[in-house]
């Protein structure tokens, strides 16, 4: 398969002082090379539910780093083709202080592995992702 983009498509979580337990959704596109049983041309799209834990790092100001892990889950559409991976992440976030909770404008870079089978394949693949978003705290 070759992987086009979709990215995050969303996330709950819990930040305590510098550490963060978050949920996530996301997926990607993909089109068929013609290998492993996928149709070239052909589209699909996989959907991972994940959960990592983040470390924050203040920097100066309302600037931050931080690095993240956790584990995933990935469906792919149209086939039983599903499996379970990790993933290891890092980017940056700027903090905005409001009058009720807070806001960050943030980007990411994370790499996810993944382990994908159903009753006839097995196989292993991995995703880079950059991604970009923004977030509110109450």
């Amino acid at each position: 398969l070759l992987d086009d983009e979709r990215g995050e498509l969303g996330g709950l979580g819990q930040r305590i002082g510098p550490v963060a337990l978050e949920g996530s959704l996301f997926g990607a596109d993909l089109i068929g090379n013609g290998g492993r049983g996928f149709r070239a041309g052909d589209e699909y799209w996989t959907l991972s539910l994940g959960l990592d834990l983040k470390g924050f790092f203040p920097i100066v100001g309302p600037l931050e780093l931080f690095g993240k892990a956790g584990l995933n889950h990935t469906f792919v559409q149209d086939s039983d083709l599903a499996g379970s991976g990790w993933d290891l992440g890092a980017g940056a976030q700027f903090v905005l202080d409001m009058e009720v909770g807070y806001g960050a404008i943030w980007a990411d870079f994370t790499h996810q592995s993944l382990g994908l089978s159903d009753d006839t394949r097995d196989f292993d693949g991995s995703i880079n992702m950059i991604m970009v978003g923004a977030s509110l705290g109450l």
